[in-house]
């Protein structure tokens, strides 16, 4: 490997205050090897997607599954002290809905990264489901906004258009700005590439919260707007 070749470094998010002390908490709660947690939970999904298993299989597994929920039951927390999608400068965000976003460049207004889909995401045909795609760049943006002194705000609008299809296991290319901002209201345009081949553009309206809508950042998630 070359080192044009080697995979950048993934870039973490530069968080305006709020959103700093909303997931340092979470960091604060967590036990050692949660982050580690969450990637065996995404390997999980992908295996669980990919698999065919014989009886045998799902007896075994059923059984390992029904005691990690078991031991997972006896730890649940409120909504406040959640762990999970909390870890905002990861790649994974410490959630295993949506592909982990390797970070390669950010500023106030735009970022660009790479990502996968894995089997968990098919939409059959060896391709990423249109669903899939919809919460990646909804994800996307949603760190955006993240980024500088923007006041915590929530998704009004997202609009997808599909162009070509988006494979599963293969490295895309993501990017997202902030087109316009009027008040409250933030306009931030995305594109998701493999290779030179546009997969898919994406529009969306982003709303701030008003001082009353948010809740302390030492707290939980702002309620929605």
């Amino acid at each position: 490997m070359t080192e044009s070749d080697r995979p950048q470094p993934h870039v973490a998010i530069p968080l305006n205050g709020y959103w700093t002390e909303w997931s340092a908490r979470a960091a604060r709660n967590a036990a050692p090897g949660w982050a580690d947690l969450v990637e065996e939970m995404a390997g999980l999904q992908d295996a669980f997607a990919a698999a065919a298993p014989s009886p045998q299989a799902v007896a075994r597994v059923r059984s390992l599954v029904e005691q990690a929920r078991a031991v997972l039951a006896r730890h649940e927390v409120g909504d406040d002290d959640q762990l999970f999608g909390r870890f905002l400068p990861e790649p994974h965000r410490g959630q295993t809905f949506s592909p982990p976003i390797r970070l390669t460049a950010v500023t106030e207004r735009a970022l660009t990264g790479e990502t996968v889909f894995g089997r968990f995401h098919s939409g059959n045909n060896s391709a990423a489901h249109g669903g899939a795609i919809a919460l990646l760049f909804d994800d996307l943006f949603g760190r955006l906004v993240s980024v500088g002194d923007i006041p915590p705000a929530r998704t009004a609008n997202l609009s997808v258009n599909y162009r070509s299809v988006t494979p599963l296991g293969e490295p895309l290319a993501v990017e997202a700005s902030i087109a316009d901002v009027d008040g409250r209201k933030l306009t931030l345009t995305g594109t998701l590439r493999h290779g030179d081949r546009l997969c898919a553009d994406a529009t969306a309206l982003f709303l701030t919260l008003r001082p009353e809508q948010m809740s302390p950042a030492g707290a939980g998630a702002p309620p929605p707007s």
